[in-house]
């Protein structure tokens, strides 16, 4: 018994000694797990330097602040990114001048916070009728509220609008933000300076910070001896990834980590095209698309708000901007700041991030321009232009207005002239402006269109100086999409442009082309409210185009409105109809009378073209006003009324 106990612990021991043999020295080796360590991208030419603060609480990376430093906070109401260009243009000469920078997004920062800011510069764009960005939102209902009692004795401040004077509101953020902030204690150590977009945007900027610096160091009391050129340095790293990585699916940079419960300008919604048709007949010589859009379920919209849309560059410019730069699109990158793995753009290729992320059909700014010509051109001669080019004298104005922005030049095409600048692809992916939403007025309603919104779009196309044909982003990209075969990154953006709320209210609407978008909405609603057994008021429509079989757009809409009584008159200006043009402010003073009843007791609502179009309707209604009733007076209390009777969604 003992030899058979002894026996079988012999063979249990021989089989553990077999395994282990077998497990460390025969088992044939794992296949090598695959490793996709990024390498730096052969052609970043420069180390990255990491700028302070920039980006606030985003993924950019955190410089530390210096002795003797003077720490600066920078916000911005951005809706188009230009508000959040000029915040980094103004941290990147801080720098120069020993301030420590953080450039912040309104929407990221809480207000509370101003109490215990030694300096802060805001860059506040207005749009539509005097309302702040979305980003803006929070702070400005914050800073406008009269029972704010906030204490800001402490703070020293300066403030810089972006504004259009097109609009009736010109910079009307910007200036109740710099009022504000003085009667709440702050101490303005600059002027408020206003930028006009429809005329020298980035000029007026130039011109405002020439001296800001100067003024603060003197507010503080530093040396106001500039250090650097106050080039726009790299805040994140490149790298070059596998050509296996998949692309990934944000449509927008990703500095700050997206909140997937959130449908908005950060972080749109792709959205299926249902409907895709030509509105134009055979015989124009332009195009106007009508689509029909699928909303995720967690979007909803009213009559008068807008929708968002993120489309891609052409193709073809992307690919002719790429040949110059002399790098393969379709090399695989990401964007990341330095010591925070998490990309801020990409993984995608060269081409998809110029196509995707940033803006190359406009002219470059004076910035970029500026900082290209000190660190990328080689060609003494050719880097002595181009800082002229980005030069804020005289002179450099001079130089940029005649061969950048009247030409309408791309980035593209001042780099044909350059041939010795070649800027690193990451920098310049930084430098550009951010690709920004086109935004379209909703031409239909929720209640008649459930799930589903339509929008209603000109196709932009021009031949510029140089002779290049420029294609809108957006509409380009609409044009070529068919329906049930294509998507699009958007979301809804709440306008102020509304109908009032008691359906009786009289109405004038008046919107010549494309302007008669969202008056389509307004309708619908109207006709799903008489459906629902409501009554409505009257309600006037004032239709403008070239040809009745030309672009009379939704002709057969308007007839059924009318037979159904949601529109309770349609008066039409056929422009080339007949030898002496007519347009819709003409037929505001020729049915005058009638016009009259209506505004005397309604609503006038004016959506379309806001230089020529709006300010001609404004003149005749006042004509009519000064005949029945107070003149421009009148016409103020209709746009001062709470809510507004005289209301403008203008471009």
């Amino acid at each position: 018994r003992e030899w058979a106990e002894m026996s079988l612990l012999l063979y249990a021991g021989a089989a553990v000694i077999l395994v282990v043999v077998y497990w460390v020295f025969l088992k044939p080796a794992p296949p090598p797990t695959p490793t996709f360590a990024p390498k730096p991208v052969k052609f970043d030419a420069i180390k990255p330097r990491m700028g302070a603060g920039i980006g606030g609480g985003s993924a950019a990376g955190k410089a530390v602040k210096e002795e003797g430093q003077i720490g600066v906070k920078i916000l911005y109401g951005s809706q188009t990114g230009t508000a959040e260009d000029f915040a980094g243009t103004l941290a990147d000469e801080a720098i120069s001048y020993n301030f420590f920078p953080e450039v912040v997004d309104m929407e990221e920062y809480d207000e509370n916070d101003l109490e215990n800011e030694e300096f802060v510069i805001f860059c506040l764009a207005t749009y539509g009728e005097g309302e702040p960005t979305d980003n803006a939102k929070q702070m400005f209902d914050w800073i406008e509220d009269s029972s704010n009692s906030a204490d800001l004795s402490g703070l020293k401040y300066t403030v810089f609008g972006l504004g259009n004077k097109t609009y009736e509101h010109y910079n009307a953020i910007a200036r109740i933000f710099d009022s504000r902030l003085e009667e709440l204690g702050a101490k303005r150590i600059y002027e408020k300076g206003e930028g006009d977009d429809d005329a020298s945007l980035e000029e007026d900027f130039g011109q405002w910070k020439a001296k800001l610096w100067e003024s603060a160091c003197k507010a503080f009391g530093i040396s106001a001896q500039q250090k650097g050129a106050g080039i726009s340095k790299k805040h994140f790293v490149l790298d070059e990834l596998p050509a296996s990585t998949k692309t990934t699916p944000f449509v927008t940079w990703q500095k700050t980590v997206p909140n997937p419960s959130i449908i908005d300008q950060k972080s749109p919604k792709m959205c299926e095209v249902l409907v895709a048709r030509e509105l134009h007949s055979a015989k124009s010589d332009r195009s106007c698309i009508h689509m029909e859009i699928a909303l995720d379920s967690r979007m909803r919209f009213t009559p008068g708000d807008h929708l968002g849309i993120f489309a891609p560059n052409d193709i073809t410019e992307v690919r002719a901007l790429v040949n110059v730069l002399g790098v393969n699109g379709d090399t695989m990158i990401s964007l990341h700041a330095e010591g925070n793995s998490r990309p801020v753009l990409g993984p995608c290729s060269i081409e998809h991030a110029f196509a995707t992320y940033v803006e190359i059909t406009a002219p470059p700014s004076k910035q970029v321009l500026k900082t290209i010509a000190e660190l990328y051109t080689t060609d003494e001669a050719e880097k002595e232009r181009m800082q002229l080019l980005g030069s804020s004298s005289e002179a450099g104005w001079a130089a940029y207005n005649d061969f950048v922005k009247k030409p309408l030049r791309t980035i593209r095409e001042v780099l044909e002239e350059f041939p010795s600048c070649r800027p690193d692809v990451g920098h310049l992916l930084e430098l550009l402006k951010d690709m920004a939403p086109r935004f379209y007025s909703i031409s239909s309603s929720f209640n008649a269109h459930p799930g589903v919104v339509h929008i209603t779009a000109v196709v932009t196309n021009y031949r510029t100086p140089t002779g290049r044909t420029h294609r809108g982003v957006c509409t380009t990209f609409l044009a070529g999409l068919q329906a049930g075969a294509a998507s699009l990154p958007c979301f809804v953006r709440t306008s102020t442009f509304r109908m009032p709320r008691n359906p009786k209210t009289p109405l004038l609407l008046v919107g010549p082309g494309t302007g008669i978008a969202p008056f389509r909405g307004f309708l619908q609603e109207r006709k799903f409210l008489i459906d629902n057994g409501k009554e409505v008021g009257e309600c006037m429509l004032l239709f403008g185009c070239r040809a009745r079989d030309i672009d009379f757009l939704y002709e057969d809409e308007l007839q059924e409105h009318l037979q159904v009584g949601s529109l309770s008159k349609l008066v039409t200006a056929f422009s080339r109809e007949q030898e002496t043009k007519v347009y819709v402010q003409d037929k505001i003073v020729e049915l005058q009378e009638e016009i009259w009843q209506l505004i005397s007791t309604g609503s006038v609502y004016v959506c379309g073209d806001a230089k020529n179009m709006a300010r001609d309707v404004h003149k005749a209604l006042r004509e009519v006003a000064s005949k029945y009733g107070t003149g421009e007076k009148f016409i103020t209390e209709l746009q001062t009324a709470k809510p507004s009777r005289y209301q403008q969604d203008v471009w």
